[in-house]
């Protein structure tokens, strides 16, 4: 299955539970796309972040306006497929799920 996974800011120390889960999901022999808005300021992170290649897994869109009708949106929306899109919070993450699956309806 295909998952797809946005984030505020990817990776970070405190969120264990998120890199947990999509440790657990690559175990299972899931794809990951992580989507996160921002890059971290922190310098150290959890071992699995080079273990299993998160860093490669991760799509950093910054220049993400909040809005699919963009030219910049409407693209990185129509290049991202999945089976699935997993928001743990009901701020950004969810926004930008519920408009990624407007748009691949």
């Amino acid at each position: 299955m295909k998952i797809i996974y946005p984030v505020g800011v990817f990776p970070t120390l405190s969120e264990t539970f998120i890199l947990d889960q999509i440790v657990a999901l690559l175990e299972r022999g899931h794809d990951v796309t992580i989507i996160s808005r921002g890059k971290p300021s922190e310098t150290v992170f959890h071992d699995d972040i080079e273990k299993y290649g998160l860093l490669g897994k991760t799509l950093y869109i910054e220049d993400y306006t909040g809005n699919c009708d963009h030219g910049f949106s409407r693209k990185l929306f129509e290049s991202l497929t999945g089976d699935l899109i997993h928001a743990h919070f009901a701020a950004w993450p969810a926004e930008f799920a519920m408009e990624l699956s407007i748009v691949n309806r």
